[in-house]
């Protein structure tokens, strides 16, 4: 071993060349590994750019459930590894198509950079009222023929998260942030080594940290992030929004980020719970970039995250840094990023109730939102700051190297 350790990072979709990745998580990853430079070490992001499966892969495993072959990953892993020779890999994520590969070809230490985890997702997947048949259809060419629906991605889920108990007894050393993820990955398994390592956010939300103005009106501009994802919680957004209303609440605006007109998600969810969202006061404003969401959140009184699972919702984080109030459901690892009552408000998971209540209190009580998105941007500055983020990783890289 060398006087400086030598790190091999590993994240799917993310290359030398694709620094900021190709799906959602890729921000903090490479937001994580702008401060690679600055820490004593050798380090490589290893080239593994993701591969389109064959037609024939396809079809082997929508309609057969054989998994695709592994072995030109497997070829090129040991290649990376070989070629740096690394003292450490570091593997961000537990739940993508490359970590199974690399912990059974890795002859170094892995440390895993816990992001989400299947399990707990798959058992909390449908929300109350929904199940795989709502999402069925005879007319689902997604569901039936091309196996990319909303049911296929949950019979995906479960199949990884029946492995992940097995796939996380092959690593030794985990990084998490959250009481959630630790619980989690010491239940599986005991011998385990937890470190404790908080995110980088994006850059636009350093800039603006603290600067949430705090409106004396009492009609809220609500906002919340979701995703084509089912267990995200439309339904509560629905829900209480048309709680709201019944209580003649109806001048106020809820917008959602990461969803638009062109959903597939949205008719789905209007036509069980039979509520329309133009309706309710409910717009879809689309995926924007870091910057967009920075000015929408600004421009907002309160962020509601209504998910039914979660380890450490970065939606939570950035508000909480501007100083935007969260109302949170009380689910995974967020209850260890909100304290109820005074850095932000939880509620229980799927109770419109306890949701508009929430809403109510902060609309009639424009100095408590203050005090909590200024308790919540405090929090944030700690908990984000990059300084500190920058000293423990380094420390726990020294700790796997045993240095």
């Amino acid at each position: 071993m060398t006087d400086t350790p030598r790190i091999l990072f590993v994240a799917d979709g993310v290359s030398p060349g694709n620094a900021s990745g190709t799906y959602n998580g890729g921000g903090w990853i490479s937001s994580l590994l702008s401060l690679a430079p600055r820490l004593n070490i050798a380090f490589r992001v290893a080239d593994l750019p993701p591969r389109e499966p064959s037609r024939l892969e396809k079809i082997r495993k929508y309609y057969l459930g054989r998994d695709y072959d592994d072995s030109p990953l497997r070829e090129k892993l040991r290649g990376e590894i070989a070629a740096f020779r690394p003292d450490l890999i570091y593997l961000f994520g537990l739940e993508n198509r490359i970590s199974e590969p690399l912990l059974d070809v890795a002859d170094v230490p892995v440390a895993v950079h816990l992001q989400g985890m299947l399990k707990p997702i798959a058992a909390a997947y449908f929300p109350p009222g929904f199940s795989q048949r709502t999402f069925l259809s005879k007319f689902s060419v997604r569901e039936h023929l091309l196996r990319n629906g909303f049911v296929y991605a949950y019979r995906e889920m479960c199949r990884g998260a029946s492995r992940e108990d097995a796939l996380i007894r092959k690593a030794d050393i985990f990084l998490g942030r959250t009481a959630f993820d630790r619980d989690r990955i010491l239940s599986a398994h005991p011998e385990a080594r937890y470190f404790k390592l908080d995110e980088i956010l994006r850059e636009p939300f350093y800039a603006a940290a603290g600067t949430a103005v705090y409106r004396q009106e009492s009609r809220l501009r609500i906002l919340s992030t979701l995703s084509e994802t089912v267990y995200k919680g439309l339904d509560l957004v629905l829900r209480t929004a048309a709680r709201l209303r019944s209580q003649g609440i109806r001048d106020w605006q809820w917008d959602v980020i990461g969803l638009d007109a062109a959903s597939r998600m949205v008719p789905i969810f209007e036509r069980t719970l039979g509520i329309r969202s133009e309706e309710v006061g409910v717009r879809y404003l689309g995926v924007q970039n870091a910057e967009a969401v920075c000015r929408t959140l600004l421009g907002s009184d309160v962020y509601v995250h209504p998910s039914y699972i979660d380890n450490s919702p970065n939606s939570v984080c950035e508000a909480q840094m501007l100083g935007v109030p969260v109302v949170a459901t009380a689910v995974g690892g967020v209850g260890s990023l909100i304290a109820d009552g005074e850095t932000g408000i939880l509620v229980p998971a799927g109770d419109d109730k306890a949701l508009a209540d929430a809403l109510l209190s902060l609309s009639k009580e424009p100095h408590l939102r203050e005090s909590l998105g200024k308790a919540g941007c405090a929090a944030a500055r700690k908990r984000h700051d990059k300084e500190t983020i920058l000293r423990d990783l380094g420390n726990i890289i020294a700790q796997c190297c045993n240095r």
